[in-house]
């Protein structure tokens, strides 16, 4: 019987250690990315005033999952500082409002065409 032929398998992209330059944000442990999302949600939310400062102490992956996730919920995010000084600032922008969770009467109307609707069906 003939011998199958390998395939060389296409170079696999070396991703970086999490806490390190370049690894992706998903690679913080599962109660971190829990953590750090609640408390995101909590701030936009309201109650903690127009900014929420978060030590230096934070990885740049925690960092980096912090951005991310500061942007889905509409938050603002900076760095600032440099090497083990750098930490991150949120701040909500003006015209995210505290709503008390379900009032939609700020999003804007949706007025989707005939396929839009078929499809929704």
């Amino acid at each position: 019987h003939p011998r199958p032929r390998l395939i060389p398998s296409p170079p696999s992209k070396v991703l970086a250690a999490p806490g390190h330059k370049g690894a992706p944000s998903h690679a913080i442990p599962e109660s971190s990315r829990i953590y750090y999302s609640d408390l995101l949600n909590s701030f936009r939310e309201g109650g903690q005033g127009d900014s929420l400062s978060l030590p230096s102490t934070l990885s740049n992956t925690e960092r980096k999952f912090l951005h991310e996730t500061a942007r889905k919920l509409g938050l603002v995010s900076k760095s600032v500082g440099k090497g083990e000084n750098r930490k991150i600032t949120l701040r909500r922008p003006p015209e995210v409002k505290n709503t008390g969770g379900a009032d939609d009467s700020g999003l804007p109307r949706l007025r989707p065409g005939p396929r839009g609707l078929a499809a929704l069906r």
